[in-house]
């Protein structure tokens, strides 16, 4: 009898390559497979099923390591070291940050996938057509953004912007970018060193002052409403010269051959004031859930598709810059299907990469009360008020003082 397994995904075009995947491993293997792709608003909910119904709904998730931290510390994933030792799995061609991510207690829960990074896209033209530069740092950036549309009224452009970035809060859209990379640049932490809620500190409030000010001023007036695939488009259609998002975002757009994709530029997010640059690090892996029927059908399913020849498809093919694989990111073939720019910038992140989200008990709701912050702010609100009322919040929902998962 043809064994059967489950796949579960995030929807999203850089994850799509898995549907030849699969092709490709039922001819070699004889093991069929079913996927279900959810976008991030659907995802969550199917992905706490995978853990937490008996047997799983899935035998496989790609998974957030914010939900795996979660679901580990439930006992409901499992634990992968056995079969790695068993199959001599070879792990070395990843980062230290990327197997930090899936590792709980000495184990290896996750097998990495991607490895995504915040950098700056910018419009080549408008730079050069008003003599700004591409911003090194965050006072840089706000200023340019600033320069540019200014010099946009100017010439009579009222539909292009200086800055485009995610505003919309729930699901982790906004909270993603400041935590990732705003709020580390400045020095911030969501906790003090005794687990203390730290939402309303010095470094905090004027991280989230900066990014209002960037999309007050210089961002289109609906910016607290933008989810980061709306800013994606409207940045991809040429409405604004600068955007922070995953580098997946900017090679998305270089594909899509647009009006700008010529003009559309990459380079390493701006530092902040204390010198440092955080692009953050989103390590999407794959996963078996403790409930699962199939491990070893499933395992098969995990070495397959994160193999390097796999992998190299999925870059190559698939259109995804920020695959896993170090020996993929520094191949020739990588460097010739990307832009140059691309490909420098990925090996930058590389650098820089470090999850900067605190893996906390609780940490989706935290992560929703200060993203109706972040939100509530963009689109007029104090930021200091809004981060001492958040803080207040969180600090009742942790009891005071957080657990960490990690």
């Amino acid at each position: 009898m043809t064994e059967r397994i489950r796949l579960l995904s995030e929807d999203v075009p850089y994850f799509r390559d898995i549907e030849r995947t699969i092709s490709r491993f039922t001819g070699e293997t004889g093991i069929e497979v079913d996927v279900s792709f959810r976008f991030l608003t659907d995802l969550w909910t199917h992905t706490e099923r995978a853990y937490t119904e008996a047997p799983a709904p899935w035998d496989v998730v790609v998974t957030d390591e914010m939900i795996l931290a979660i679901f580990v510390a439930r006992d409901r994933v499992r634990p992968l070291d056995d079969l790695v030792a068993r199959d001599r799995y070879d792990a070395s061609d990843y980062i230290a940050a990327s197997l930090d991510l899936a590792r709980f207690g000495g184990s290896l829960y996750g097998i990495p996938y991607a490895n995504m990074c915040n950098v700056l896209g910018y419009r080549r033209d408008l730079l050069e057509r008003f003599d700004v530069g591409v911003p090194s740092s965050m006072e840089e950036l706000v200023d340019a953004a600033q320069t540019v549309q200014s010099r946009l009224r100017a010439a009579g452009n009222d539909g292009t912007y200086g800055f485009l970035s995610r505003g919309r809060a729930g699901h982790g859209f906004n909270v993603w970018i400041l935590a990732s990379t705003f709020f580390p640049a400045w020095g911030a932490t969501w906790f003090d060193e005794q687990g203390r809620p730290a939402l309303d500190s010095e470094a905090t409030t004027c991280a989230l002052e900066a990014y209002v000010r960037l999309l007050r001023d210089a961002g289109p007036p609906e910016s607290s409403l933008l989810l980061w695939t709306e800013a994606h488009d409207r940045f991809e259609a040429g409405e604004a010269a600068f955007f922070i998002d995953a580098a997946t975002e900017l090679t998305l757009m270089h594909d899509g051959g647009g009006p700008h994709a010529d003009a559309i530029g990459v380079a390493p997010v701006p530092y902040g004031p204390g010198g440092t640059r955080h692009s953050g690090l989103y390590g999407p892996m794959f996963a078996i859930p403790a409930a699962s029927r199939h491990v070893e059908a499933a395992w098969e399913l995990v070495k397959f598709a994160a193999s390097p020849a796999q992998i190299r498809s999925d870059a190559l093919n698939g259109g995804n810059p920020e695959v896993a694989r170090m020996s993929v990111v520094r191949s020739a073939d990588y460097r010739a299907r990307f832009s140059a720019d691309v490909a420098d910038a990925v090996l930058r992140t590389r650098e820089l990469a470090r999850n900067e989200r605190p893996r906390v008990e609780r940490w989706f709701e935290i992560g929703d009360v200060a993203g109706e912050a972040i939100e509530r702010a963009i689109a007029g609100g104090e930021p200091r008020r809004l981060l001492a009322e958040a803080q207040e919040r969180v600090a009742a929902l942790v009891g005071g003082r957080v657990r960490w998962l990690a």
